[in-house]
């Protein structure tokens, strides 16, 4: 809306309170007298470029900010952003002299009952023209690059695997409010690739238990009375996506469920329009959390030695959509979005290819396998399926024992796919005794197993006898499950019925009893772009009711 549709939609008091800012003193008032004065007074040259040297910093910074948000988020959430700009005794002596001069209008919609800014669109292409040429007015200043970044890459996927295996091994417990068990958490923990100290009880807790979360929202492992069924299919394809669309799909599950208050996507909306690769003081991120999550704790001492103990920020640094930067003291002073994390703030796959992997393996004679961290996820998982890890930090420790083998067999791993691993990256030959090792385990699982038989019942023995030995029909029959009862493929159900009834034997067409056929609901793993921020809805005139105050 420009300024005379904004202008027509006020009540008198309301449109009284107006001309008097600007000095228009109108005696007897008159609504249509007031109007024509402002529609005057606005179509004057530069008309909003003068007034707004009017405004205080503060009430400028205000104002950027309500234009930046105002399509986005209900007035309410605004406010709480504003607080941090100006002091909490003036946020509504700041906003209602935005409202007294017109510079912003509230509106209320009567179908919702949502509350909204609008700022006129003369005054929008101003702002959005004053901020484009000075950042520094809606975002923090940048900072100097620190002497040393911490920074994750693919943390959140050994962190899902831990779940997943943990899983398998039916080794979740979980409290009486469905949450995991502490014990749980600290044996997690060790394999998070995190320093449980920098994160604190609670955020470790939050984050094993939106691992679990994420991996039971996409049915890898479905829990059944709070017994964890795991789901290899699923799993295989969440496995095989490209590293950024595990990205991606993480960062939507969160966004999507954590997002009380619109935290999480007013948070992305204003990261998307910083700059990436950018260093900013740590100061401007403990503002931001402090912006868009106030509900939380906080301390200031806490953020700047331990930022990571603060959910949101570690989220950000396990998905490498930031970087956070200490100085020789270790302190932490600065962070940066990285290319990858902006893209995803926009909610944008990233284009680019895969990562470079390093997948070096060592093995050792004592069946300990080391690898890098940064290895093929798709390799690593194959590990964690069929060795035990014994260590997770930048190298990690696998270890091969008969029961590790047997549980990645019985999840679909053949003995090939161990042996291609092994010998595709390394340099040096297997340990015989390994090698010796692995190949009996494999070939001793299977020894014994059940077999989907599909029966040809014949009323009689000698029936049964004269299918088996007849030219036409004893290369279909595999064994004899009784004197009655052959044992045919299913595969070769409609040869074996035509010749029968060439035969004149009269088979019936019904399959009694038939088996099922089982099949896994592989989910879409792909970003759901409802995260990203659209615009609110165009009201119509009907549901529109402008209103003078302001809501807190």
């Amino acid at each position: 809306m420009n300024f005379k549709e904004c202008i027509s939609q006020l009540n008198p008091n309301h449109l009284k309170t107006i001309t008097e800012t600007y000095g228009i003193v109108i005696i007897p008032f008159a609504s249509q007298h007031a109007r024509d004065k402002l529609f005057e007074y606005s179509n004057k040259p530069n008309f909003f470029k003068e007034c707004l040297e009017y405004l205080s910093p503060e009430q400028k910074k205000s104002l950027f900010l309500i234009n930046f948000f105002a399509d986005y988020l209900p007035a309410p959430i605004i406010n709480q952003f504003v607080e941090q700009s100006v002091p909490c005794q003036k946020i509504f002596e700041t906003i209602t002299v935005l409202l007294n001069a017109g510079f912003i209008f509230h509106i209320i919609n009567t179908d919702t009952d949502d509350s909204h800014y609008i700022v006129p669109d003369e005054l929008r292409t101003l702002l959005h023209s004053i901020v484009a040429n000075n950042r520094a007015l809606l975002f923090p200043a940048e900072s100097i690059a620190p002497s040393r970044i911490h920074a994750e890459h693919g943390s959140f996927i050994l962190g899902v695997f831990a779940v997943l295996i943990a899983g398998l091994k039916d080794e979740l417990r979980f409290n009486m409010d469905k949450t995991l068990n502490k014990r749980v958490i600290n044996k997690l923990s060790n394999q998070l690739c995190v320093i449980a100290d920098s994160l604190g009880e609670d955020t470790l807790s939050a984050y094993c238990n939106a691992l679990l979360a994420y991996v039971t929202s996409l049915d890898l492992i479905t829990l059944r009375d709070l017994k964890p069924l795991f789901r290899i299919k699923p799993i295989n394809a969440w496995v095989n996506l490209s590293y950024t669309a595990k990205q991606a799909s993480f960062l939507n599950f969160i966004i999507t469920s954590y997002d009380a208050n619109y935290s999480w996507r007013s948070m992305m909306r204003f990261m998307a329009e910083m700059k990436e690769e950018t260093f900013y003081p740590i100061t401007a991120l403990a503002e931001l959390y402090k912006s868009f999550f106030k509900g939380d704790n906080f301390s200031e001492d806490t953020f700047y030695r331990k930022p990571l103990s603060y959910f949101p920020v570690f989220i950000l640094h396990q998905l490498d959509i930031i970087e956070i930067g200490s100085s020789d003291l270790d302190t932490f002073c600065a962070w940066k979005i990285t290319d990858s994390g902006m893209c995803l703030v926009k909610g944008i796959i990233p284009e680019a290819g895969e990562p470079q992997y390093d997948n070096r393996i060592i093995i050792q004679p004592n069946f300990e396998l080391i690898i890098s961290r940064d290895a093929d996820p798709r390799i690593l998982w194959k590990l964690y399926l069929a060795a035990d890890i014994h260590q997770c930090d930048f190298l990690m420790r696998f270890h091969f024992n008969r029961h590790s083998v047997h549980r990645g067999l019985s999840q679909e791993l053949a003995q090939p796919d161990i042996f291609s691993i092994l010998e595709s990256n390394t340099d040096q030959p297997i340990p015989q005794n390994v090698l010796y090792s692995l190949t009996e385990w494999c070939e001793e699982y299977g020894s014994v197993y059940f077999m989907d038989v599909f029966l040809l019942r014949c009323k009689t023995a000698q029936l049964a006898e004269q299918i088996s030995l007849h030219p036409k029909t004893r290369d279909y029959i595999k064994g004899s499950f009784s004197d009655t009862d052959l044992i045919i493929s299913r595969e070769d159900y409609q040869d074996v019925f035509d010749i029968l009834h060439s035969l004149d034997l009269m088979p019936l067409r019904k399959i009694r009893k038939p088996d099922a056929k089982s099949t896994e609901n592989i989910p879409d793993f792909l970003i759901d772009n409802n995260y990203v921020l659209r615009p609110v809805s165009q009201y119509n005139g009907q549901s529109l009711k402008f209103i003078p105050g302001i809501i807190i």
